[in-house]
Order: C-alpha cells, then sequence, then structure tokens
C-alpha cells in the first residue's frame, strides 16, 4: 500500500483503481480512526485527513495498514436498485435533448437512440463526490457508454444536466464549468439547502436508476448554452438569489449596511469543515488569523462571521456598534452624526416644553471626521459611516462587530460563510445590503475602554519577496528533478486571476513533468499546490474543490498559507523547503 504525506494533516492513499478506493474508504470509515476527521475517496486514491492535536502521519498509516486486509470483492454494478447494504434507491427523471448526443453517437458507434436505451438500462451506484457540493460520480453503466471528455470544456453548463465522463455519469448540480459530454436534462435538485435530511439529494454508496421524465417536457432553464456566448466567473453568482433581508435583517434593532464595495465583500468565518462526503469544501476566512484576531478585539468568539473585504469599503452603523477591523493595512475613517437630542416633557397642567432627553432626535444633525486605527476596538454610533481605503499592503481586510453578524437563521451546515465557487452561503455584499448584527455579549458601547496597544499583524511582515514554508507531496514524484528545484529556486509572482478558489502564479520558467499521464481526480486539501499543464501552479485556497485533476507538487504549511494569501496580484515570494529530496511516501 502506498501512503503519501498530504501537507500538515492528510494522508492520500493509492488504490488499485476505484474499486479498491471504495472499498478501502469504506474499510476505514467503519474502523473509526482515533482523530481522523474526514475520508474521502476518488477515483484511484482515498484522502485521510486527521487532527494534528489527537494523532499524526505514523499513528494514522499505521491504523491504515492495519484495516486493510486485501483486494475487495467486484462491485456488483448490476443489483437491484436499492439493495446495496441497505442504501436506499433513487430514481432521476431525465429528458433526453443534450447537445452531445450526437458526439457521443460519433465516438461509440451506436445510435443516439441506443444510449438512451443503454442509459435508462443501467443501474448506476454512486461512487464518491466531488467537484461542486451534490456532483456525484456516478459507477456502472454499460461499458459501451464510456467516451472521454470534451476536448475543450464549457465554460458553462447549466444546472441539471445529464452528462457522461469516462466510466462515470453524473448531474451538475448548479452552473459551473465543465467538460462532460452533456446527453440530457433533469429537473430533480441535486443539491437543495433547505432539505432537512441532507442537501445533497445523492451520497457515496447510494443506487441510483435514470428514467425518461414524464411529458410535457420541461426545458432546461437557460437552454445549452453556445460556447462562445458562455462566460464564468467562479466569485460571481448571478443566478444566485440575492442576499433576503427578511434573512439577515432580523429582529435586531442594530446592524451594518453596506455603502459602497469596489471589488468583493463577503461573510466569512472559519466555515464549514468536514463535509467533503457532500462535495463541500471548508470554505471560510482566507486569513484566518486576521478573522480570530479582530473577533477577539470585540470580544467575540473566534468563530463569529464578519465581514470580509478585498479594496475599499464603507458601511453605515444602524444602532450603536463596537467595531474592529484586521487583515490588509488600511485607512479607516468614521464619520460621526453628532446631534442634538431633545423630548417633550409636561410643564404645569396643559403647557409642554422642550427638554434635552435621549429619546428622539431633532434634525439638527452636523458631521464630524475621525480617523480610526486597525487592530483596536473603537465604537460607531447610530448612522456613523466607516470608510475603509486599503494602502496596498496586504489583501484580505476583516470587519467584526461585537455580538457577530447574523441571527443564527442563515447557517448552512454550521456556517454562515460564502462559498464563491460552489455558491454556498449569502451571495456577494452589495449596495444597500443590511446584515444584521447578533445579541451583544460584551461591554455596551457607553463602557468601552481606552484602545489598549496595537496588536502585531502578520501583514505588517509583508514584503517583496518573503518565504513560505511548503510540504513536498503527494505528488512530486510525477514532475523531472528540475522542476522540484525551480519550485524554491525562482521567484514567483501572484497572477491578477488569482480569487478565493486559488492563487495563481506565473515563474519564469514553468514546472516540467516526468509523467505525462491524466491524473483521476483525487481529494485535495487547502494549500495544495496544483501544476496544470502549461506548468504554472494554482495554490489551493479557501474555496477549492473537493477533489481535483492535476498533481500536487507541494503543500504550503497552514500558518504560512495566512500570510501567501494576503499578497496582492504582482506581488512576489518564494517557496522554502528543507524536505524536497525526501520522498513524500511513508
Amino acid at each position: 500500500m502506498q501512503i503519501h504525506r498530504f501537507g500538515a494533516s492528510a494522508l492520500l492513499i493509492d488504490a488499485d483503481g476505484l474499486e479498491e478506493a471504495l472499498a478501502l474508504h469504506e474499510a476505514l470509515t467503519d474502523a473509526r480512526i482515533d482523530g481522523v476527521t474526514e475520508i474521502v475517496p476518488s477515483a484511484a486514491a482515498v484522502l485521510v485527513m486527521f487532527d494534528t492535536a489527537v494523532t499524526d502521519e505514523q499513528r494514522v498509516a499505521r491504523a491504515v495498514r492495519g484495516r486493510w486486509h486485501g483486494a475487495p470483492p467486484a462491485l456488483d454494478a448490476s443489483a437491484d436498485l436499492g439493495d446495496a447494504a441497505g442504501q436506499p434507491g433513487i430514481e432521476i427523471p431525465v429528458t433526453y435533448d443534450g447537445p452531445d448526443l450526437e458526439e457521443v453517437a460519433a465516438l461509440t458507434g451506436l445510435t443516439t437512440a441506443s444510449i438512451i436505451d443503454r442509459h435508462l438500462a443501467s443501474s448506476w451506484r454512486v461512487a464518491f463526490v466531488g467537484f461542486a457540493p451534490g456532483f456525484a460520480y456516478l459507477l456502472g453503466g454499460d461499458p459501451a457508454l464510456h467516451v472521454p471528455r470534451r476536448s475543450s470544456p464549457r465554460t458553462t453548463v447549466p444546472a441539471g444536466a445529464v452528462g457522461l465522463a469516462g466510466q462515470f455519469s453524473g448531474v451538475y448540480p448548479r452552473s459551473s464549468p465543465g467538460g462532460w459530454q452533456l446527453i440530457g436534462h433533469t429537473t430533480a435538485r441535486m443539491w437543495d439547502a433547505t432539505r432537512s435530511d441532507s442537501p445533497a439529494l445523492l451520497m457515496p454508496g447510494m443506487r441510483v436508476r435514470f428514467v425518461r421524465a414524464p411529458r410535457p417536457v420541461v426545458p432546461l432553464p437557460g437552454g445549452f448554452p453556445s460556447d462562445a456566448a458562455s462566460t464564468h466567473q467562479p466569485h460571481v453568482r448571478p443566478e444566485a438569489a440575492r442576499l433576503s433581508p427578511k434573512r439577515w435583517a432580523s429582529r435586531s434593532p442594530r446592524a451594518v449596511r453596506i455603502d459602497r464595495v469596489a471589488l468583493l465583500a463577503t461573510v466569512q468565518d472559519l466555515g464549514r469543515p468536514k463535509h467533503a462526503a457532500l462535495g463541500v469544501t471548508p470554505s471560510g476566512a482566507m486569513d484566518r488569523p486576521a478573522l480570530r484576531r479582530a473577533n477577539r478585539l470585540v470580544g467575540n468568539p473566534t468563530n463569529a462571521a464578519a465581514i470580509e473585504f478585498v479594496g475599499p469599503i464603507a458601511v453605515t452603523a444602524v444602532g450603536d456598534l463596537i467595531v474592529a477591523l484586521t487583515g490588509a493595512e488600511s485607512r479607516a475613517v468614521v464619520t460621526r452624526s453628532v446631534v442634538t437630542r431633545t423630548s417633550r416633557r409636561p410643564v404645569g397642567a396643559d403647557a409642554v416644553a422642550l427638554q434635552p432627553d435621549a429619546e428622539t432626535i431633532d434634525d439638527s444633525d452636523s458631521l464630524s471626521v475621525e480617523p480610526e486605527q486597525p487592530d483596536r476596538a473603537f465604537a460607531l454610533h447610530d448612522g456613523d459611516q466607516l470608510v475603509v481605503e486599503p494602502t496596498g499592503r496586504g489583501l484580505y481586510g476583516y470587519l467584526a462587530v461585537l455580538g457577530g453578524l447574523g441571527d443564527g437563521a442563515a447557517l448552512l451546515l454550521g456556517s454562515a460563510s460564502t462559498d464563491t465557487l460552489a455558491g454556498l452561503g449569502p451571495t456577494p455584499l452589495r449596495p444597500n445590503d443590511t446584515l444584521a448584527v447578533g445579541a451583544r455579549r460584551g461591554a455596551a458601547v457607553a463602557d468601552l475602554p481606552e484602545p489598549g496597544p496595537r496588536l502585531q499583524t502578520v501583514d505588517e511582515s509583508i514584503a517583496s519577496p518573503q518565504s513560505f514554508m511548503v510540504r513536498p507531496g503527494p505528488r512530486e514524484d510525477w514532475f523531472t528533478d528540475d522542476a522540484l528545484r525551480l519550485v524554491t529556486e525562482q521567484i514567483w509572482t501572484v497572477h491578477s486571476a488569482s480569487n478565493r478558489v486559488g492563487v495563481r502564479l506565473t515563474g519564469s520558467r514553468p514546472l516540467a513533468r516526468r509523467d505525462e499521464r491524466e491524473l483521476p481526480s483525487e481529494g485535495m486539501v487547502t494549500g495544495a499546490i496544483q501544476v496544470p499543464p502549461n506548468g504554472q501552479p494554482v495554490v489551493f485556497t479557501a474555496d477549492h474543490p473537493v477533489t481535483g485533476g492535476y498533481p500536487v507538487i507541494a503543500t504550503v504549511e497552514p500558518a504560512d498559507l495566512a500570510r501567501l494569501v494576503q499578497i496582492p496580484p504582482g506581488g512576489c515570494f518564494r517557496f522554502t523547503t528543507d524536505a524536497f529530496g525526501v520522498p513524500s511516501a511513508l
């Protein structure tokens, strides 16, 4: 058994094909190994993630070897629907109107009618879930339907599209890029956050059968777009519902109103780990130490939801708030509304006179502008506006509010985080969005103490070039010796196409592979340095996919990843390690 180190807290176990990977996944799941947090099967490997506070890689590797007792029995793809270990069976209605039916016919030598009949006659099994939340890889189709992916992937595939790729069939749960051969569509909802038992319709081990959709045919929303006209931006979700004011602006009298967003602003906490089986990546804040620090400054739990922003942002306080700014270096200015507060009180039997009070506000407002320092808690009174302008040192800023954002009604899988790739959580923030502030658990604004000394921030060390520590593997043996040297010898520049999914890098010399085979999709971790065919690496960050099909040459250490993501486009850095030359295999 070949076991590879994958970063600081994961192991990647090679399997002899899909059957062995699924059997190994089942054996390890049943074993309940101490400290193991997630087990992610894929086409030819199993990813095992563990908690370093409970166990270590050597103990996990020994436990894995102790639970594996040889090759598994062959998968019975023709078993009756729902007869596998008590797993339920699902029928999915399909309208066979896909744009690639003729292409599949040419590849297989079959008629389109025969392709449809064979797809309907097959009994499919969910092998694993990956690529996107709710995207199930279905195994068990007629071997005649095994076709390669499209040579040129579509930039947009609509939700509900039914496709074929290799030995798999699958249904796209949401609009996304994709290279599968599309043969039809379904109106079944593969992912529904409001579903009480599980948001994913299909889970590993389930049996699936496709049936003809009843008439009349419901057309696929938006149709199958032409490649020339379609576009995709992974951090923009135009098809998603806007942030619901009823959901976020709860009965709380306190809130944050968004006045201006220049580039990107989202709601983030520490994410939703331990849901890879649903195809859900952890997501959460890009710079997790900065989010924790902002919450500590205002007295929140470190996992409280806050605003993560790139570029300038302006917000207005609704009610009195205590806030703090951390992350990217910035200039913060508060425009304070100074008001005369009056109320009517009786004087004598029938007359009234205006007396000073704190209940009613008249119309005689005046303004004052005050600078505020990041990394300190400060007060915003009702109507005050906070304007934050980044200075160019660092990229991601954080605005935390005492009480946190939201009232818990909008949590998905225990988190309020926006996942920009998967389309989970609230949509990116826009002007006039209002975020409710939760119950206050600290000092009232009137009791706010004098600011203490400014906390040391990780972004104060940002210079060019910095060095970030990496661990080799798990697929360093796929690369030439020259490529392994270049990882640490040359300077890397952050590309402007970087986002919350990954930091794209450019180097003067691309990383060459010694193994040119196509790597079956396998589990991915945050910080993985994937190398696509062009040889220019991508560092997976908060919103990365659960699985990926390019080899990972190394993985960035978690403590250094928080600093790496703060380097803006055009910034430069180096990787460093003392472990290249030491195989990642245990």
